[in-house]
């Protein structure tokens, strides 16, 4: 009887030997998920920040040519500042069509 209660409790330390490396190996996993996941929300976060500046470039772009348009559609302008308002917008609509 002896010897079966020693080799039971034996078996069961063996298990929960074994059950402990897995716990630990499982743990180190979540470790890893767990960094991974606070660098992509940290890339993620970068990448809304390049999108709201990007949006607020565009929209001065945007108001930018606006005024352009109603600069032009005056009627007192003169030649000088209404060739240099269209070589503005022409750079502007280069520089939209390139990105």
């Amino acid at each position: 009887m002896k010897n079966a209660l020693i080799t039971s409790h034996e078996q069961a330390l063996a298990k929960h030997q074994e059950a402990e490396k897995i716990l630990q190996g499982h743990q180190n996993s979540v470790k890893k998920y767990e960094e991974q996941a606070v660098v992509t929300n940290e890339q993620i976060a970068e990448a809304k920040t390049k999108i709201a500046g990007a949006q607020e470039v565009q929209r001065i772009v945007a108001s930018r040519m606006k005024e352009i348009t109603t600069l032009m559609s005056r009627p007192t302008i003169e030649a000088g500042e209404k060739a240099k308002l269209k070589k503005e917008e022409e750079e502007i609509k280069g520089k939209i069509e390139t990105q």
